[in-house]
């Protein structure tokens, strides 16, 4: 998702709670954290599919190397 339009929810957000318009600033703010939740999402599939193809080309089971 474009970063762009995540920033413009956080300021539709600001200009929504300064009104005292606290359950639509919530609302907004929620809307905003479950569009990067999915994105975060989507490329941890991503990073672990490519992970994944790649130990089998080069032959790692994984088990030898530490996780950081």
């Amino acid at each position: 998702m474009d970063f762009t339009i995540k920033f413009g929810m956080l300021q539709k957000a600001t200009v929504l709670y300064n009104f005292r318009r606290y359950l639509d600033s919530l609302e907004v703010i929620g809307k905003a954290k479950k569009m990067v939740d999915d994105e975060q999402k989507e490329n941890d599939d991503k990073f672990n599919s490519i992970n994944e193809k790649w130990k089998k080309k080069l032959q790692i089971d994984g088990k030898y190397y530490y996780k950081t």
